[in-house]
């Protein structure tokens, strides 16, 4: 879907799998034991949660069997949407991770119209075209772009390994992770570092972003009657700062749209 059929705006988290792994392994006693977080926000996070209509937010009762006997592992594995369960645990525990909030449609798109035109003009391989589509869940090239012809629409089609397209970071997640969840999607460490490969080639060369109509002028600090180019863009600006400064073992990230 493209940017004009979108109101919301897209947050992305990085963090660390090497460190966040083995906390959802961890009981939930565990994980309060180790000063993750105390019981009283996971109460109220649960019934929001899990996707179990049955549970009921005053229900004290089965919120403790699931606290007294179930790991953090097993409720994510549960919870609707995943990633925002994660996204509440990541903020409770104060594991590390960087977060990129708040941005518009228009600007996520700019990265998948990079990427596009730099794969098609022989400037990326096609591991950093596939780590930008996958993030944002590209079925259709030709969405992104107006006249897109057939023969280059082929093309990147041909680059990416859709039927990977719904693959989670943890492999007990499943795919319903995202596939069930259209505003949801992530890469886990070798896609991730791809991703960085391409926000830090893309940074240092600048990349025009002819594809950006006027729509996007309200998101970017250009001249007049100029093309903006990739480092014109707050987003790109803060992707390239975590591509750029942090050091993750295994580097994963989730986006949402909400």
């Amino acid at each position: 879907m493209t940017a004009e059929g979108r109101l919301l705006e897209h947050y992305y988290r990085f963090f660390d799998a090497a460190k966040v792994g083995p906390v959802l392994e961890l009981s939930w006693n565990e994980f309060f034991q180790r000063g993750y977080s105390t019981a009283t926000p996971i109460c109220y996070l649960l019934p929001f949660a899990l996707d179990n209509p049955q549970l009921d937010e005053d229900d004290e009762e089965a919120v403790d069997a699931i606290l007294d006997t179930k790991t953090v592992r097993w409720t994510m594995e549960r919870s609707s949407p995943q990633f925002h369960f994660l996204e509440e645990i990541l903020d409770s525990s104060r594991l590390p991770s960087a977060g990129v909030f708040g941005f518009s449609p228009v600007e996520a798109d700019v990265l998948v119209w990079t990427a596009a035109e730099s794969f098609l003009n022989g400037l990326i391989d096609s591991q950093m075209l596939w780590s930008v589509f996958k993030l944002h869940s590209v079925t259709s090239p030709s969405e992104y772009f107006q006249d897109l012809p057939p023969d280059k629409d082929a093309i990147l089609r041909a680059a990416v390994p859709i039927k990977k397209l719904w693959d989670p970071i943890f492999r007990w997640q499943g795919k319903k992770a995202c596939r069930d969840m259209d505003w949801d999607n992530c890469l886990g460490p070798e896609d991730t570092r791809h991703f960085f490969r391409f926000i830090r080639k893309a940074w240092r060369k600048n990349w025009p972003a002819k594809c950006v109509g006027s729509q996007a002028t309200r998101y970017v600090k250009v001249k007049p009657d100029s093309t903006p180019s990739f480092r014109d863009f707050y987003l790109c600006q803060e992707l390239y700062r975590v591509a750029s400064t942090r050091r993750f073992r295994e580097p994963c990230v989730y986006r949402r749209w909400e």
